[in-house]
């Protein structure tokens, strides 16, 4: 009697240790395929970020996630709202509070990096994008876009470079990357010291751990596939048109030479993270590149619906790489060819009481 009580027993804390491994295997199992919703991305002008950051955007919108959105009351980009700073990273004085009882779930606004203040405002989880691009044509696309530059030719700036010392054009990617200022180069100082030089490598090395995945803009669309599987989204997520796309002149070959000198953090930082960029595709599996030009098809198919299609939807079909899914006009209009600044507002209205005039 006491055996058949005690084979019971054992029998019922059995299937019920049992039953708590597979509930255990079956969470782990869901995590692991549970899309990453918190993300920090680094928008760095001129670098083809703005066609990233629609992605984000349309990303936080759908599944209703808080923004880190640039104060309106003390803006520091005078007074583009797609912009936290120019010059300065996060602070409680250039960000708008989040809404009550949220907390920061993305960013994907300028500011300048900081790993101490983006770790302050956002989750734990966080996973952070950056992008890059060749420095000297995203000099050359700098020089064609902002006001102040339009009318100093590419020759001029390349005879004198230091002089001008423009915000936009003085190794601007390594600058929104968080470099130390005294690392850039200016009248004064026009190369790196035996000892800056190890401190710049050091902090790349820091930024290569800080960051999960650069962005590469000369390889985008290897670039979002790639970041499409770390954070585990679809294909869907991760469509594109591109956005502030300027047709400008080109330095000669000597005018590069003496650019490319002069920007030396920016190349620094770029082919770190080309060289970064290589290493994680040659661990992804012997498909990568299949599913790689499956995006470029599916992607042109749609740009060339929202842009000429006569009808009003358009059906993707269903494949390994995906589910099947629609795309409407409606959702090209508003979501996808949408313009950042007028995205955001829609994003800050919604995020925000329209009671609140300091955040509408």
């Amino acid at each position: 009697m006491y055996l058949t009580k005690c084979r019971i027993i054992c029998t019922k804390q059995s299937v019920f240790l049992f039953s708590g491994a597979v509930i255990l295997v079956l969470i782990v199992v869901s995590a692991l395929h549970r899309e990453i919703k918190h993300v920090a991305f680094l928008k760095v002008h001129k670098t083809g970020s703005s066609t990233v950051q629609n992605i984000f955007i349309r990303f936080g919108e759908s599944r209703k996630l808080t923004f880190v959105l640039a104060s309106v009351e003390h803006n520091e980009c005078d007074h583009s709202t797609n912009c936290i700073s120019f010059s300065r990273t996060l602070h409680d004085g250039n960000i708008e509070p989040p809404p009550k009882d949220k907390s920061y779930e993305i960013l994907c606004s300028h500011v300048i990096y900081n790993k101490q203040a983006f770790q302050k405002y956002l989750p734990r989880d966080t996973r952070y994008i950056g992008i890059v691009r060749h420095p000297v044509r995203r000099v050359e696309s700098a020089m064609a876009f902002f006001p102040d530059l339009k009318n100093i030719s590419l020759q001029t700036f390349s005879r004198n470079i230091p002089s001008f010392n423009h915000i936009m054009t003085n190794n601007r990617m390594a600058f929104e990357f968080g470099f130390d200022r005294q690392w850039f180069p200016n009248v004064k100082h026009a190369d790196l010291s035996e000892t800056e030089k190890v401190n710049v490598i050091k902090y790349v090395n820091q930024i290569m751990q800080d960051f999960d995945l650069i962005l590469v803009n000369e390889r985008l669309n290897e670039c979002l596939v790639l970041m499409k599987r770390l954070l585990r989204w679809t294909i869907r997520d991760i469509l594109y048109g591109r956005f502030l796309v300027n047709i400008h002149d080109r330095f000669s070959a000597e005018e590069e030479g003496r650019v490319s000198q002069y920007l030396y953090l920016d190349f620094i930082l770029y082919n770190r993270a080309v060289a970064s960029l290589d290493a994680k595709i040659a661990q992804e599996g012997s498909d990568f590149y299949e599913e790689v030009n499956y995006f470029i098809d599916i992607n042109k198919a749609v740009m060339e619906f929202c842009n000429y299609g006569l009808r009003n939807r358009t059906k993707i079909a269903g494949t390994k790489w995906n589910r099947p899914f629609k795309v409407t006009k409606r959702i090209c209009i508003y979501k996808l060819l949408m313009d950042e600044t007028t995205y955001l507002a829609g994003i800050r209205y919604k995020q925000y009481k329209p009671s609140n005039k300091s955040m509408v």
